[in-house]
């Protein structure tokens, strides 16, 4: 099966990006965690890795031409598959597992015991004291 690796966004304001120079070339074996290329953002130079095994099967993005996030920028055939394989796009809502997410537990939040003594700042005190209503009416137990 053949990954396309798109380009990444390095933060909430990243558009595009450029490569700045490519570590791989077509036919090079990568691991997980091998630096594959130098991304130009508006901010500085990223090195970006890669997070399957397999061999460099093309390079879409010349070097110097700039790229909006999510474009192709190179193929990466995954290790044990054959040379035919078809061409697999990941989209941002695949890369996470729903199911993984799902199965995580909900932090416990721990109920005050009745009539115990809540913590509050003197401004929130305050402002309890001279706004509407009185403090049984904001929902604690004071």
């Amino acid at each position: 099966m053949i990954k396309t690796v798109k380009m990444p966004s390095f933060g909430s304001d990243m558009a595009k990006g450029m490569v700045a120079e490519w570590r791989v070339k077509p036919g090079d074996t990568v691991h997980r965690g091998d630096v594959i290329a130098t991304i130009e953002t508006m901010k500085g130079l990223i090195d970006l890795e890669v997070f399957d095994e397999g061999v460099v099967e093309a390079l879409l993005a010349p070097v110097g031409q700039q790229r909006q996030v999510g474009e192709p920028i190179a193929h990466l055939r995954l290790a044990g598959e054959a040379e035919t394989a078809e061409v697999v796009e990941q989209s941002p809502e695949q890369a996470v597992e729903p199911d993984a997410i799902k199965a995580m537990p909900a932090p416990a939040q721990p109920k005050p015991a009745a009539g115990a003594m809540v913590r509050i700042s003197p401004a929130a005190r305050q402002r309890a004291d001279n706004g509407p209503g009185s403090w049984g009416s904001t929902g604690g137990p004071w």
